[in-house]
């Protein structure tokens, strides 16, 4: 897939194969799961929109990247311009 500037954000071009395979057409809902590997995985089942915010955390868990020893948030440091 190739990703592309549309206005201020970007935007990913779904391949007409794929499209069809989910019966895609435009205004429709999808879930997008990205994988460690920069790959996606799309989900337009209803199950997936009724994901708990229990589920939905634990996915984003998943995902969690380690962080050094001793690292901490600094809200100030992050919203400096």
């Amino acid at each position: 897939m190739r990703v592309f500037k549309w206005g201020n954000d970007l935007a990913v071009q779904i391949p007409e194969e794929i499209v069809r395979a989910l019966d895609l057409k435009a205004g429709d809902e999808i879930d997008v799961h990205i994988s460690r590997k920069r790959g996606v995985e799309v989900d337009t089942s209803e199950v997936a929109s009724k994901m708990t915010r229990e589920q939905a955390l634990e996915r984003i868990r998943a995902l969690a990247v380690k962080l050094p020893a001793g690292w901490k948030f600094d809200r100030d440091e992050a919203n400096r311009r």
